[in-house]
């Protein structure tokens, strides 16, 4: 696995969130890996188009499809409560060292995620 330096942003129509940091990228499987300054532990599988986001409160797991609605999952811990989310994906780019996906969960909001990565030298 390689270092890279990571930028992540999540944004929603109430807020964004940005995080710079460093991460690790596994070239031969796609996967981007990386903690958040909260704390929260983020893989991404760029092949897959995959988000998984885990913290001590939250535990997600979102697929990304342009051609077919997707279910996520929402694991609420404290109440040891899964949440079945149906995903609409709008739009998805998967450049050289950039991922964005714009998405909507039915009946919730509508959110982007983009994660731009460059190799450490």
């Amino acid at each position: 696995m390689s270092k890279v330096n990571i930028i992540s942003t999540i944004t929603s129509s109430e807020q964004e969130v940005k995080t710079t940091g460093i991460g690790e990228y596994d070239k031969d499987n796609e996967m981007l890996i990386y903690t958040e300054e909260d704390g929260t532990k983020v893989e991404f599988d760029l092949s897959e188009n995959i988000l998984r986001r885990e913290n001590d409160s939250l535990k997600m797991n979102y697929n990304f499809d342009l051609e077919n609605n997707t279910e996520g999952t929402l694991l609420i811990k404290e109440l040891n409560q899964y949440l079945d989310l149906d995903i609409i994906t709008k739009k998805i780019q998967n450049d050289e060292n950039r991922f964005y996906v714009e998405y909507e969960i039915i009946d919730n909001d509508r959110f982007i995620f983009e994660l731009v990565y460059e190799e450490v030298k």
